[in-house]
């Protein structure tokens, strides 16, 4: 018998006055099931299909006894049933215990801290953005306080240690002060590892920011995350409503982080929220008053450290940019230091030598004013007395390379000799 949507179409048919005949050349059907059709006074109920029979079956009551008594095993049970003659798979018995274990819900309890205890922290991947030339990972870097629910939002093209601390104390600046405690996932900006009895190791970098600012670091349990919901949460939201339908390629970070600071203050301060049922500006005074002022001290440096080798030419290569540097350290390895403004110093020995503002892309060679004068003085210098420069082309100036030992050539049969082998035909 004909159902469903051909059923309904050759009803309509009917009542349009088309004729069996008609109908029957338009569907393919039979006129006497188009006329069983006509005459029907409703759709036809669904046929139930006849259920196939399992090896199981004559098992199942003595597995629901099994199951009553509390045994679930599938593997034991799969034992049992194989004494007492069943061929059968144990996917088929799987799945008819799967009905018969008793459900157990999945319950976190909420954790609520007073005010100025705890924040939550975790990265986010938000697409790609458009930076310095070059399309890069967006980062969201989300720090929110476990009673007021305010949070401090940063998009980033990063997540090393650099970052991850400069995020820090661009929130406890935005808020104020510092919460007691931060909770965070495993991350490896965070925590090392775990030792053997699950005790946690942090990053020793980390650790020392942390005692800086006077705050005490939590993991989270490992594949526990929803205990730090509360930022999840925050992330979620501002996925699903600042970044929802913006076009980030279009935006520089900058402005981006601009709008975010906008929304932030506009829309997501002042919302209800789902959870206190209470605007977090509302609750924030209360929390502002817990937090641990800065006390006005100096910044952690969260700069980038590292070494160079400066060049014949007086020039390091850093980050992909070549930068000057007083050609009398040619030859040496000095220290290198990016700010958080965007500046580059170089020191050699404790003091600073150079310092330049850092490319905006890669590529490009940053000389100090006087650096070309400086090098032609130094190879002058150095040129032997009476040599003068050959008048159709000047040579290129050559800096002082640091001297290397001396190697003895040896020849190779003495390396035999010393290895104890004899030359074939000896």
């Amino acid at each position: 018998m004909i159902q469903g949507e051909a059923w309904y179409m050759i009803r309509q048919l009917l009542r349009e006055g088309v004729s069996v005949s008609e109908i029957a050349r338009r569907t393919g059907c039979d006129r006497k099931t188009i006329r069983k059709i006509r005459e029907a006074a409703s759709h036809p109920a669904r046929q139930e299909r006849r259920k196939r029979a399992s090896k199981l079956d004559p098992y199942k009551p003595y597995l629901r006894r099994r199951a009553a008594a509390g045994v679930l095993n599938a593997v034991k049970l799969l034992g049992e049933l194989r004494r007492q003659g069943y061929v059968g798979g144990i996917t088929v018995l799987r799945e008819f215990l799967h009905d018969l274990r008793p459900a157990v819900p999945i319950v976190t309890e909420r954790f609520e801290t007073p005010p100025g205890q705890q924040a939550q922290v975790d990265w986010a991947v938000c697409g790609r953005i458009w930076h310095r030339d070059r399309l890069r990972t967006l980062s969201s870097f989300t720090m929110t306080l476990g009673y007021s629910r305010r949070q401090y939002l940063e998009f980033t093209v990063s997540q090393d240690m650099e970052t991850f601390q400069r995020c820090h104390i661009k929130g406890f600046h935005y808020f104020g002060g510092v919460p007691s405690e931060i909770l965070y996932d495993n991350l490896k900006t965070a925590v090392d590892r775990r030792g053997a009895d699950g005790q946690v190791l942090w990053n020793r970098r980390f650790r020392d920011f942390a005692d800086y600012y006077g705050f005490t670091p939590r993991a989270c349990q490992p594949y526990r995350a929803q205990t730090k919901g509360k930022v999840e949460n925050g992330i979620r939201y501002v996925k699903g409503n600042f970044l929802l339908g913006l076009d980030v390629t279009q935006m520089t970070l900058e402005e981006l982080n601009w709008e975010g600071l906008r929304w932030q203050r506009e829309i997501a301060d002042v919302r209800v929220h789902g959870t206190t049922h209470e605007r977090p500006i509302d609750r924030w005074p209360v929390e502002a008053a817990a937090l641990r002022p800065l006390n006005g001290h100096r910044d952690y440096d969260t700069s980038y450290l590292c070494h160079r080798l400066v060049n014949r030419e007086g020039y390091i290569s850093y980050r992909g940019s070549c930068y000057s540097v007083p050609p009398e350290h040619a030859g040496r390895t000095l220290m290198v230091k990016e700010d958080t403004e965007g500046r580059l110093r170089v020191y050699s020995g404790g003091r600073q030598v150079v310092e330049h503002l850092l490319a905006e892309k890669a590529g490009s060679v940053i000389t100090s004013p006087g650096h070309p004068e400086a090098v032609r003085t130094l190879a002058r210098a150095q040129r032997p007395k009476g040599a003068r420069p050959d008048r159709q082309s000047v040579p290129q100036p050559t800096l002082p390379w640091p001297s290397w030992p001396e190697v003895q050539v040896r020849p190779l049969a003495a390396y035999d000799e010393a290895l104890g082998l004899v030359a074939v035909g000896t």
